[in-house]
């Protein structure tokens, strides 16, 4: 905004694609991330993966260590009991999932248990080659050295 003020509109784009970025990047950083989108869902995923890298070596390893079928995946339930170590609450469990699987969980009351989806090998392998440590690293810098150029600081501020 100070750059804006100076004349340097291109620093607070009023509309468009550009303003959709800076809203969601307000540091400048150039990242977009699930921890700035969604925090909570950003401590659940990188909490999952550090405990199944941890356990199983890799998280791709928990599909077949979980599953009641060979290739079949692993539905709610086969999940749920294999992250009790990890202590979650029921929500946080169906959020997991949901979001690993890609596949709405609901509560069907008639048979008093949750339906639908399962996470398949392909829908969990690309966490084999995320490293969030050194994801998070790198958005960190590049927050601190965006950071003096979108507060003005470099321009004598």
């Amino acid at each position: 905004r100070r750059l804006a003020d100076r004349g340097i509109t291109e620093a607070a784009p009023s509309g468009g694609v550009p303003a959709l970025y800076c809203t969601l990047d307000p540091c400048r950083s150039g990242w977009l991330s699930l921890r700035h989108w969604d925090a909570h869902s950003y401590g659940l995923l990188s909490n999952f993966m550090q405990w199944a890298r941890d356990t199983f070596g890799c998280v791709s390893n928990c599909v077949p260590a979980w599953e009641k079928s060979k290739g079949k995946g692993i539905d709610l339930r086969s999940f749920a009991r294999g992250i009790e170590p990890l202590g979650l609450s029921e929500e946080d469990c169906n959020m997991l999932f949901v979001g690993l699987s890609f596949e709405k969980v609901a509560f069907d009351k008639e048979a008093e248990k949750f339906r639908g989806g399962t996470i398949s090998l392909d829908e969990i392998v690309f966490l084999d080659s995320w490293d969030c440590e050194q994801q998070l690293e790198e958005e960190l810098a590049w927050e601190d050295i965006a950071r003096p150029r979108v507060l003005g600081q470099s321009f004598g501020d």
